[in-house]
C-alpha cells in the first residue's frame, strides 16, 4: 500500500511539474491571465440625421459580441436604435435593429426598421418597415471614451453621433 500512494504521489508532482512548466503531452500551454480579453462591450450615443425633407433623431445602444484587431473585420456588434423623425408636415417614432460591423475605422451595417406615423388620422396604424444600411466613420478609442460617427443611412441619410464607449 504504501509503495502504491508513493508512486501515486510521485507521478501526480511530475504531472504538476509539466502542467507549470507549460508542457502536457508535447503541448504548449498558453498562459492567457495577462491577455486582456475585457474589451469594451457596450457604446450609447445619440444621433442626429437629415436628408432633403427628412429629419431625425436617436438614441443608440450597441453591444460588441468580438473584437478582434488582426482580422479584416475588427469587431461585430448588434444596435437597437429609438427616436423620432419628420418628413414635411408629417412626423413619427421609430425603432430599428441592425448589425454592425467595423474595418479599422470603417464601419458598415444592415438592419430594420419600423416607422410609425403619429400624424396618421387613425392612430399608428400607418406603420412602415423598411431595411436599414449605412456606411460611415467611425473615430473609436482604444480603451473607454467618447466615440464620434458620421456618415451616410438609408433612410436617415447625412447622419453625425457622439456617446460613449464603456
Amino acid at each position: 500500500m504504501r509503495k502504491l500512494l508513493s508512486i501515486g504521489i510521485i507521478g501526480t508532482l511530475l504531472f504538476l511539474s509539466t502542467f507549470a512548466n507549460g508542457q502536457i503531452n508535447g503541448m504548449r500551454y498558453t498562459d492567457t491571465t495577462d491577455m486582456d480579453e475585457t474589451y469594451n462591450k457596450h457604446t450609447v450615443y445619440g444621433n442626429i440625421g437629415w436628408a432633403f425633407v427628412i429629419a431625425n433623431m436617436s438614441m443608440n445602444y450597441e453591444y460588441r459580441f468580438f473584437e478582434k484587431h488582426e482580422s479584416f473585420v475588427n469587431s461585430l456588434s448588434i444596435k437597437a436604435s429609438g427616436g423620432i423623425w419628420a418628413v414635411m408636415m408629417m412626423n413619427g417614432r421609430f425603432i430599428s435593429v441592425s448589425a454592425i460591423a467595423l474595418s479599422g475605422s470603417f464601419e458598415y451595417g444592415l438592419g430594420i426598421a419600423k416607422l410609425d406615423n403619429l400624424n396618421s388620422p387613425i392612430g399608428f396604424a400607418n406603420s412602415y418597415y423598411l431595411p436599414t444600411a449605412n456606411i460611415g466613420y467611425r473615430y473609436v478609442p482604444p480603451k473607454d471614451g467618447v466615440i464620434f460617427r458620421v456618415g451616410l443611412n438609408f433612410p436617415q441619410g447625412v447622419y453625425m453621433s457622439l456617446g460613449y464607449k464603456f
